[in-house]
C-alpha cells in the first residue's frame, strides 16, 4: 500500500526503536501517563535518513485528557522549561499553574468478575465465549483457551485448535505458518448401537482446513459442517438459535450433569433438582437459577464443553490461582513478621 502500517496490541508499546515512525494511532485507553509517554514515544525518534520532520499523534480514545501534562499547547514553553534548569516533575512556582485537563469519563465504581471458563457457568449460552455468536450462526463452544468445537448432531464433531510451535511445519520457516487447525471426527455408528460399548465412538479425524484467524477458520468449518458432514435438512439443528434448544433440559442431561459435579457440592439432598441446583448455583457463578427452566441448548454446550476438556482446563487454572494466592499470602505473612514496632505495648482490652 501506500502507507506501511505496523499494528501491534501492547506488544509494541516500549522500547521498539523504529526511528522512521512519523504516525502514532492510540486505540488503547490508558490513566498512566508513563505508559502514553511511552507509547507516543515510539514516534519521536529522530530519523534524518528518511526525512522525517515531525510526528502526528492521533489519539481515538481520549487517553491525553485522561493523563495531562504530557503535551504543552506552546511548543516554545517546554524550550523554556528546560533553560530554567526545572528537574521531570517539579514545579515552576513562578508562573501560574498549569491548566490540568480532567477526564470526562468517570473513575469506575466496581468491577464485574465474569467466569466463561467454567464449564458449569451459563454467561453467554454455555458456550464458553461471549464473542463466538458476532463469529458465526451456528452453536461453537469454546474449551479452554485454543479450542473450539461445533457438534454435528450425532454426526461427529469439528474440532478447531490454535497451532503450537511443536505443531508447525520446521521445514517452512521460509514461509507464513497457519494459527488454526480444523479437523472433523465422524461417528463409527448412530448412539444406539453403541450403547454399552467400550472404545471411542469416533472414527480416525480427518483434516478440514487451516486458517490464519478464527474467524476464517470458523466460516470455513461453517461451510464444511453444511455441505460435507451429510446432515441435509438437518443442518438447520446446528444454529445457535435452532427450536429444539429452546425446549427444557432432558432428565438424562440433568442426571449427566450431576454425576460429572460430583464432589463440587454436597450430597445432603436426594432430589436430583436441588442437587443440581446446587452444583449449578456453586461459588464463582454469576447469579443462581432454577435448574427446571435450564434449557436442552444450555444443557447440550455444557455436556460437549465437559467431553471436550473444558473441565479439566478450568480446574487446572483454579490449581494455579490458588498456589499464587497461597504464596502471595505466605510473603504477606513474612512480611508481618519483619515489622518492629516501638513503643509502650497495646493496652489488653
Amino acid at each position: 500500500g501506500e502507507f506501511p502500517v505496523l499494528v501491534n496490541c501492547a506488544i509494541l508499546t516500549e522500547g521498539a526503536d523504529v526511528p522512521n515512525i512519523d504516525c502514532v494511532m492510540i486505540a488503547r485507553p490508558t490513566r498512566s501517563r508513563n505508559l502514553f509517554a511511552q507509547i507516543i514515544g515510539r514516534g519521536m525518534r529522530l530519523s534524518p535518513n528518511t526525512g522525517k520532520t515531525d510526528c502526528r499523534i492521533i489519539d481515538f480514545v481520549d487517553s491525553l485528557n485522561r493523563v495531562g501534562g504530557i503535551v504543552n499547547e506552546d511548543p516554545s514553553q517546554i524550550i523554556e522549561d528546560i533553560n530554567t534548569g526545572l528537574q521531570i516533575g517539579e514545579e515552576d512556582t513562578s508562573k501560574s499553574p498549569t491548566r490540568r485537563i480532567t477526564s470526562p469519563v468517570p473513575d469506575p465504581e466496581y468491577v464485574t468478575y465474569i467466569e466463561h471458563d467454567d464449564p458449569f457457568s451459563l454467561v453467554a449460552n454455555a458456550t464458553g465465549s461471549p464473542h463466538l455468536k458476532a463469529l458465526s450462526p451456528n452453536a461453537w463452544i469454546q474449551c479452554g483457551p485454543t479450542v473450539w468445537v461445533l457438534e454435528c448432531l450425532g454426526k461427529g464433531f469439528i474440532k478447531i485448535e490454535r497451532l503450537s510451535d511443536q505443531d508447525r511445519d520446521p521445514d517452512s520457516e521460509d514461509r507464513p505458518q497457519p494459527e488454526f487447525a480444523a479437523h472433523f471426527a465422524p461417528t463409527i455408528a448412530p448412539a444406539p448401537w453403541l450403547k454399552g460399548k467400550k472404545g471411542s465412538p469416533y472414527a480416525k479425524k480427518r483434516k478440514v482446513m487451516t486458517a490464519d484467524t478464527l474467524g476464517e477458520a470458523i466460516k470455513g468449518c461453517d461451510s464444511y459442517a453444511m455441505n460435507k458432514v451429510g446432515l441435509g435438512p438437518m443442518a438447520i439443528g446446528l444454529l445457535r438459535n435452532a427450536a429444539w434448544r429452546r425446549t427444557p433440559a432432558t432428565e438424562a442431561q440433568k442426571k449427566f450433569l450431576k454425576q460429572r459435579y460430583k464432589g463440587r457440592f454436597t450430597e445432603d439432598d436426594d432430589t436430583d433438582g436441588v442437587s443440581l441446583e446446587k452444583a449449578l448455583t456453586s461459588v464463582r457463578k454469576p447469579s443462581a437459577f432454577d435448574p427446571k427452566a435450564l434449557t436442552k441448548g444450555d444443557a447440550a454446550n455444557m455436556i460437549n464443553r465437559l467431553k471436550h476438556g473444558a473441565q479439566t482446563y478450568y480446574l487446572r487454572r483454579l490449581k494455579v490461582e490458588q498456589r499464587a494466592s497461597q504464596k502471595a499470602e505466605n510473603e504477606r505473612r513474612k512480611l508481618e513478621g519483619r515489622n518492629v514496632r516501638i513503643g509502650p505495648p497495646p493496652a489488653a482490652s
